[in-house]
């Protein structure tokens, strides 16, 4: 396999000379992009479904942002109830510290209590909170900074992993 690959190498420059740059022609994006599909896959049975299912995980997994707090729209359970805060003024009712949805579940403890918007702020989750009208806000604080966590063998950005700093104080 390695000298079928290395041969085929050995005629790009005669292809760029007749065909004009790999860009046009080449499978280089698709190949590129099937590293990202098999990353999706988390075991090998039924790989078909699994793909599908990160595919439209990926593509519900959209939050609101509104001022100071997240609604989150669609169905979900709270648990673990609790009365610590943070609160933020205009907005009242019972406290959770763990919401599940069918895209994706959150904790206020460490490791489970950050997430990004849709505008591609990076939040951490302080409170979670169900209205009176049973819909649920998540309470959080956003950082200022965000930037790519390396850059080597490619921009950590561009698969979302981001170092971020400077947490806002006020929630």
């Amino acid at each position: 396999m390695i000298i079928t690959n290395v041969h085929g190498l050995s005629h790009i420059a005669d292809d760029v000379k007749m065909y004009g740059p790999l860009e046009t022609y080449s499978a280089f994006p698709f190949e590129s992009y099937l590293s990202t599909l098999k990353r999706l896959i988390r075991s090998p049975n039924k790989p078909l479904q699994q793909l599908s299912r990160r595919l439209v995980e990926r593509g519900n997994s959209h939050v609101h942002s509104h001022q100071k707090y997240l609604n989150i729209n669609g169905q979900f359970n709270l648990s673990c109830k609790h009365d610590r805060g943070p609160c933020v003024s205009n907005l009242h009712g019972k406290q959770f510290s763990k919401i599940v949805t069918k895209t994706f579940s959150f904790k206020l403890s460490t490791g489970n209590n950050c997430c990004m918007m849709e505008d591609g702020t990076i939040v951490l989750i302080g409170n979670i909170i169900q209205d009176s009208e049973d819909s649920a806000f998540i309470v959080g604080k956003h950082f200022r900074n965000k930037e790519d966590y390396y850059k080597f063998p490619c921009q950590s950005s561009k698969l979302d992993i981001y170092l971020v700093t400077d947490l806002s104080l006020a929630y």
